[in-house]
């Protein structure tokens, strides 16, 4: 599961991005995200490089966890208390954070679903 800055450095190289296309339609490897990384791609101003990162095959999957203003209907599942523990005390401190909480506890539970 990439973060939205890697797309960034990805789609700077055109060499790199092609070599990274070209191994995730063949099936080398899986670019997986959420729809918290896809809405910061649909908001890059950039139309460029939205569209060079568009490019880029992926699978979209549901968060772990909801955050309030944050989780979408039907793109989120539950967490476990721990995890949903973890993602609330982030989002006390910070709204941005709970994002990126959301992403690393999916990024886990997709490894872990990939392992099974």
């Amino acid at each position: 599961m990439l973060d939205t800055m890697i797309f960034d450095h990805i789609v700077v190289d055109d060499a790199f991005a092609g070599a990274v296309q070209e191994a995730a339609r063949s099936g080398s490897i899986t670019i997986v995200t959420t729809h918290i990384q896809e809405d910061q791609i649909s908001e890059i101003p950039d139309d460029e490089k939205r569209k060079a990162i568009s490019r880029i095959p992926r699978d979209i999957v549901p968060t772990t966890g909801f955050a309030l203003d944050v989780s979408r209907l039907r793109m989120a599942r539950l967490a476990d208390e721990v995890t949903s523990a973890t993602i609330e005390r982030i989002g006390r401190l910070h709204l941005r954070t709970v994002r990126d909480a959301l992403i690393a506890a999916s990024a886990r539970d997709e490894a872990e679903r990939d392992r099974h």
